[in-house]
């Protein structure tokens, strides 16, 4: 059964998850970690919108990553 479409209203705040399968990793390696950021400006570039609060938990990153700084959207 598909999900029912979701509905968008301006000027709201939405809860988005990205989560991998079966709990692994979101990100391989730190070009994955970049990507992601770049996929978000190239979002941004094209419908403005606002982040007010992120969290990347240790089940996102490879245990190899260390995350520094913040991204800049």
């Amino acid at each position: 059964m598909a999900r029912r479409q979701r509905i968008w209203i301006p000027n709201r705040f939405y809860h988005i998850v990205c989560r991998g399968k079966r709990r692994d990793p979101l990100f391989r390696n730190t070009t994955d970690f970049s990507a992601f950021f770049l996929i978000l400006q190239q979002l941004y570039e094209k419908i403005p919108i606002e982040i007010a609060a992120y969290l990347f938990n240790d089940q996102s990153l490879p245990p190899s990553t260390a995350f520094k700084g913040s991204a800049n959207l």
